[in-house]
Order: C-alpha cells, then structure tokens, then sequence
C-alpha cells in the first residue's frame, strides 16, 4: 500500500463526510501527485 493509496481512501471514508470536504479533497489530491504520494508503507 503507498501513502497515494492510503490518501485516496481517507478522502472517500472520512474527508467525504465533512462539511469542509471539498478543500480538504483538494488538498489531499495535490499530495498524491507529489512525490509523497508514491512512497510505500509498510502496512
């Protein structure tokens, strides 16, 4: 699973339910398409 992975399903199961969603949505994206975003996890 990479972090990419991992923000992804954050935004759809918990961000999605918020009221600010849509920032946070966006910000979450702009850390996917870093760098960050394909580093692996060890879970």
């Amino acid at each position: 699973m990479s972090f990419d992975d991992l923000l992804d399903r954050y935004g759809r199961e918990v961000s999605s339910k918020k009221k600010g969603a849509r920032p946070e949505i966006i910000r979450l994206e702009r850390i996917r398409r870093d760098r960050l975003g394909s580093v692996a996890l060890g879970i």
